[in-house]
């Protein structure tokens, strides 16, 4: 009888932490559809490739600033294994049912850490970390949101190496072109204004 009782309470327990779970999980992915409503959209066009499919182990994507504070939302808190490719369009992490494209618009930064939300280790340099925005709502505020980080654990340190090396030159690459831009649009107002003086 008391084995009864014994196990009874250890199951009703253990449905309370199951139930428990389930909420928390639930919670945090309303929590994490108001940072991130929607994926980034992937492109038709690729453009042309930076590097091999490179095998890695997709870990998580966290809030930039606190690596424990999981987004879950669109299958971003599952762990899993992925193919990540670079394009001159952006980067491209593609796993079972969820793609992620980071294109240089929303990309920040690219940094290796010893671990976040889904896997901690020892080597300060074990994860590749993609810091990325997302785009802002469509609901006219302006409002912006806080940046994520998207973690990799890459299978072979050559990859690393190669996808850090990409995303470096893609970022560097979008400098330019931003520099460029700017530049052209100051050029001809410039002018106008020299052109005006001289007329005067």
């Amino acid at each position: 009888m008391g084995w009864a009782i014994a196990g009874t309470l250890v199951a009703a327990v253990l449905v309370l932490v199951l139930v428990g779970m389930r909420s928390g999980w639930a919670g945090r992915a309303r929590r994490s559809e108001a940072l991130l409503p929607a994926l980034p959209q992937v492109p038709d066009d690729l453009g042309e490739p930076l590097t091999r499919p490179l095998d890695a182990v997709y870990v998580s994507t966290v809030s930039a600033g606190d690596r424990l504070d999981r987004v879950v939302a669109h299958g971003l808190g599952l762990q899993a294994s992925a193919t990540v490719r670079v394009f001159t369009t952006g980067v491209l992490v593609d796993r079972a049912g969820v793609r992620l494209f980071l294109d240089p618009e929303h990309l920040r930064s690219v940094a290796t850490s010893a671990g976040q939300a889904g896997k901690m280790l020892r080597d300060p340099d074990a994860l590749v970390v993609l810091e990325w925005a997302p785009s802002a709502p469509d609901d006219g505020t302006g409002e912006t949101r806080g940046p994520l980080a998207s973690a990799l654990r890459m299978r072979r340190s050559a990859d690393q190496e190669a996808l850090i090396a990409a995303v470096d030159t893609l970022l560097r690459d979008s400098d330019l072109d931003d520099d460029r831009a700017r530049e052209n649009d100051r050029t001809p107002e410039n002018n106008r204004t020299f052109e005006n003086k001289e007329s005067r």
